[in-house]
């Protein structure tokens, strides 16, 4: 099942959970299968790769380190993905990875980038937040900027991203 053309049928079948959660028990660790995901994640139509990439978002809590080869090519690509869900998920597994020192502050960059653009969905700003927030912890020196965006943008934002920020403003005190 980890061919890459029993992909088109299944990922165009529907979003459902089940489906999803299906594909990904048949691609679990299997490296060949999960770039295939990821060719459907990062290049096909949109409906396609938001489903796609709900699969990789899916098999990264089990299998971190699969999407590490996808890295540098989706900081790359990420302002161009047509699907906020694309978007979303791609950040989602972001938030639990590590990454190395050449990639961690592209990352950031990205992050803060999304954070602070309201065409962004909650989710997405959400999610940079929490990336920004998880990487203040090794680097201290970013949370200055970090509660600096979150407090002199809430009023250009929605509820829903000015309810995180506070979120994140509470847990920067923590730390300091």
């Amino acid at each position: 099942m980890s061919d890459h053309f029993n992909f088109d049928k299944l990922l165009n079948h529907d979003s459902s959970k089940a489906n999803l959660d299906y594909i990904a028990s048949q691609v679990q660790d299997k490296a060949e299968a999960f770039a295939a995901i990821m060719e459907y994640a990062l290049n096909g139509d949109p409906r396609i790769a938001m489903r796609a990439s709900a699969v990789a978002e899916r098999i990264t809590r089990e299998y971190p380190d699969m999407i590490h080869p996808f890295v540098d090519e989706i900081l790359i690509r990420f302002n161009d993905f047509p699907h906020q869900g694309q978007k979303r998920n791609i950040m989602k597994i972001f938030t639990r990875m590590s990454f190395p020192e050449e990639q961690l502050g592209k990352i950031v960059d990205l992050s803060f980038s999304c954070v602070d653009n309201v065409k962004e969905s909650i989710a997405v700003q959400a999610y940079s937040m929490e990336i920004i927030f998880n990487t203040c912890v090794e680097i201290p020196e970013l949370r200055k900027e970090l509660r600096f965006i979150l407090q002199e943008r809430q009023e250009y934002f929605s509820s829903g991203w000015q309810a995180r920020a506070r979120i994140f403003l509470k847990m920067l005190d923590k730390l300091t």
